[in-house]
């Protein structure tokens, strides 16, 4: 069963602007489209036309559109045989994770993932996550990715797998980049880039000291952002403005549990 996080802040809009470059409104506006069931998958020269067919139901499971046909779908998915061509790691990346989906759903079903007929028994919405179920996730994981294409202005998710000690696998935005001190704490990839996440995450994987180190350099870098090294950098740029050159006192405030 895919799990699908509805947090997520990867919108429909995003998820299919490749597929309208591509496609603008043809796909949209016939209703004549390919189906999933079609042979527009027969000619993939690198993944099983089975496998394009599944990924095409997992991105209508998770970005689910009534007046998108499914021809729209296969113009976003059908490039990734090409990119499975020319990378043997996006090749296996998308292999493996369809036979797992459907190893899931046959344990569960009895039928490929396709063949499930029903969204509800293919999709489960998390929900808001505890905060003590987030904590217990980054402390389980071997690697923590964080394949954001921008929209982050500091990078607080990584600074909170880095206090759980987990490895960092992250795109190259520049608060990834200051958080992670240029990749001293982290492995970087190009933002943008899925076949780099995929090697990336592979290398570190299949390189348990590799992981050991960076999760001792990222628990070592993130120390700066605790609210006590925090509080008094705040209150050393106030002193800097304070006339006089007097020092500014911190009244002890009891926790309220905030």
């Amino acid at each position: 069963m895919r799990e699908v996080d509805r947090r997520s802040k990867y919108s429909r809009r995003i998820f299919l602007q490749g597929a309208a470059a591509a496609a603008p409104v043809v796909a949209v506006a016939t209703s004549a489209g390919l189906s999933i069931e079609d042979a527009w998958a027969d000619d993939a020269t690198a993944l099983a036309p089975s496998t394009l067919k599944t990924l095409v139901k997992v991105a209508r499971d998770i970005y689910p559109h009534d007046f998108l046909v499914d021809s729209y779908y296969i113009t976003a998915i059908k490039p990734w045989d090409g990119k499975a061509a020319k990378d043997p790691a996006v090749k296996t990346l998308l292999e493996d994770g369809v036979r797992r989906l459907d190893q899931d759903a046959r344990d569960r079903h009895s039928a490929a993932y396709t063949q499930v007929p029903w969204e509800a028994d293919r999709v489960v919405l998390l929900g808001r996550v505890s905060e003590e179920d987030k904590v217990q996730a980054l402390h389980s994981v071997d690697v923590f990715c964080a394949p954001n294409t921008g929209g982050e202005s500091f990078g607080i998710v990584l600074a909170e797998a880095m206090a759980a000690g987990a490895p960092i696998v992250a795109s190259d935005i520049e608060a990834f980049r200051r958080v992670l001190r240029g990749g001293l704490a982290g492995e970087l990839f190009a933002a943008g880039d899925p076949a780099g996440l995929a090697r990336a995450a592979e290398r570190l994987l299949d390189d348990p000291d590799r992981r050991a180190s960076l999760s001792d350099a990222a628990f070592e870098a993130v120390r700066v952002y605790d609210w006590p090294v925090v509080a008094r950098d705040v209150v050393a740029v106030y002193e800097t403005v304070v006339s006089g050159g007097g020092h500014v006192r911190v009244a002890a405030v009891a926790a309220r549990g905030r």
